[in-house]
């Protein structure tokens, strides 16, 4: 896109549109990346306290 700028076959505001454009779409993305990265987290925690409840309930009954 910059080769089209530096050429003259885009104008400044065209090539402005066009880059605001593509970095909504960007960061659009990384905030779906993160949403997914904390369910991820938010799951894996929830994996843990599981299985240390049942490493409790296995000591409690081999007591």
């Amino acid at each position: 896109m910059h080769e089209k700028l530096e050429n003259k076959k885009i104008t400044k505001a065209e090539f402005n549109l066009k880059k605001r454009h593509i970095e909504d779409k960007m960061n659009a993305m990384k905030a779906r990346i993160r949403i997914l990265q904390g369910g991820l987290a938010k799951e894996k925690r929830h994996l843990e306290e599981k299985r240390k409840e049942k490493e409790e309930k296995k000591k409690k009954k081999s007591k």
